[in-house]
This record gives structure tokens, C-alpha cells and sequence, in this order.
């Protein structure tokens, strides 16, 4: 049996999302049947790479959720700042 490590797996699937959503059936709760999802092919390199590749691609999803966090942060200070202004509680001096 194959080394895989869990988080190279959980980027690999990630960026197969669309194709694997594809395979849902049901309407009410759509799942993926194994029969289905068994003949989806799971490609990985030897361990030592998918340890390198999961620990780079880990460190840019940490990025990417702190700099979302940054964005909602500055999102709140404009809608306070709007909302100053529009009520009349600060002024724009010139």
C-alpha cells in the first residue's frame, strides 16, 4: 500500500472539486457514490514530496486566510466610517 499524506490528499481533492461535485447524485442531500468515486484516479509523487508540496501550499492558505481576515477587519472600519459620516458624527475637513 502507498504512502499518502493527509494534507497533500485534501489539496489534491480540493483542486479536483469541480469534477468530484460532478459525480453528486439526489437532490435533497446530494452524495457521491463510492462506486463512482472509486473510479476517480488519485495521482501523488513519493511522500517526501507530498510532504513539501502540502507544507508549501498549507503556508499560502494560511496566508490567504489572514489576509481575508485583514480585508473583512478593514471592511468593518469602512462601513463604521460610512456610517459616521452619513449620520453627521464626523465631518471631512478640507
Amino acid at each position: 500500500s502507498a504512502e499518502i499524506d493527509k494534507n497533500y490528499l485534501y489539496f489534491f481533492l480540493k483542486s479536483r472539486q469541480k469534477a468530484i461535485m460532478r459525480l453528486r447524485v439526489g437532490s435533497g442531500l446530494p452524495n457521491v457514490q463510492k462506486r463512482e468515486f472509486s473510479k476517480f484516479i488519485i495521482s501523488f509523487p513519493p511522500i517526501k514530496d507530498q510532504k513539501r508540496i502540502a507544507s508549501i501550499l498549507l503556508s499560502a492558505k494560511k496566508e490567504t486566510n489572514l489576509f481575508q481576515s485583514n480585508i473583512q477587519y478593514l471592511h468593518q472600519i469602512k462601513r463604521g466610517l460610512k456610517q459616521q459620516l452619513l449620520g453627521g458624527k464626523i465631518q471631512v475637513q478640507n
